[in-house]
């Protein structure tokens, strides 16, 4: 008989770049490993969903990363936010996002990523987190 799969959650609310790429990387690490991930982006880190601006560097990036980010980029081996979230995707891990979040952002389903399933941080604690090994939150 097959066990079921251990579960990560992660909750990234955040929107400052090397924090959502530090989650992001240990969500790749988990499904790497065959677990099932399940990754909620509310408040700040919403925006990282939207369509053109998942790599954009906002002013909640601090200065130093900016400049450090911007020269690794040009890197080929370097990740970016959407390599990692092309990779989540393609392993069959599930994204969300807060709906609050996308209401306070002025965000609608359509200038979202593919992928991305709306849902609340009540629902995906109960729906999602339910049984996790993991929960990490950035």
């Amino acid at each position: 008989m097959n066990q079921p799969r251990e579960k990560s959650i992660f909750i990234v609310n955040t929107a400052a770049y090397e924090r959502v790429l530090f989650a992001l990387s240990l969500a790749v690490a988990e499904a790497t490993l065959n677990k099932e991930v399940n990754v909620l982006f509310g408040h700040g880190a919403a925006v990282r969903l939207k369509k053109g601006l998942t790599d954009r560097m906002g002013d909640e990036t601090q200065g130093w990363i900016k400049d450090q980010v911007e020269v690794k980029n040009r890197d080929e081996n370097f990740s970016k936010v959407s390599d990692l979230l092309d990779y989540l995707c393609q392993m069959d891990c599930r994204l969300f996002v807060c709906r609050t979040s996308m209401e306070l952002h002025g965000l609608k389903k359509e200038d979202l990523i593919d992928g991305v399933s709306q849902t609340n941080l009540v629902e995906f604690l109960n729906e999602q987190a339910r049984n996790a090994t993991k929960v990490i939150y950035v």
